[in-house]
């Protein structure tokens, strides 16, 4: 029994995506500073954030590892955990 089916043409849940042309570059940097935060978020320790994007199993954070190179993403990845690892902030 196959349960799979097209979606219709006007369902709101159908995903869409647009590309933006940025040759700077920018946009990219910004997707991986906001998943690098997302999961510094959710406690896990920087080494394994940076793992996550070393990972295939998570294309568009190792395609921006891959695109902006090693350095960068380590970077990102630091400065994120700068203010959203559980150990670096101050519980005043």
């Amino acid at each position: 029994m196959d349960l799979t089916k097209e979606p219709e043409q006007d369902d709101p849940l159908t995903l869409n995506a647009v590309g933006v042309f940025d040759p700077s570059g920018e946009s990219l940097r910004m997707m991986a500073a906001c998943f690098a935060e997302e999961y510094l978020r959710l406690g896990f320790p920087p080494g394994r954030v940076l793992a996550l994007f070393e990972s295939p199993r998570y294309p568009l954070a190792n395609g921006a590892l891959k695109t902006l190179g090693y350095p960068t993403i380590l970077s990102i990845v630091a400065n994120a955990a700068r203010v959203w690892s559980p150990a670096h902030r101050s519980h005043g």
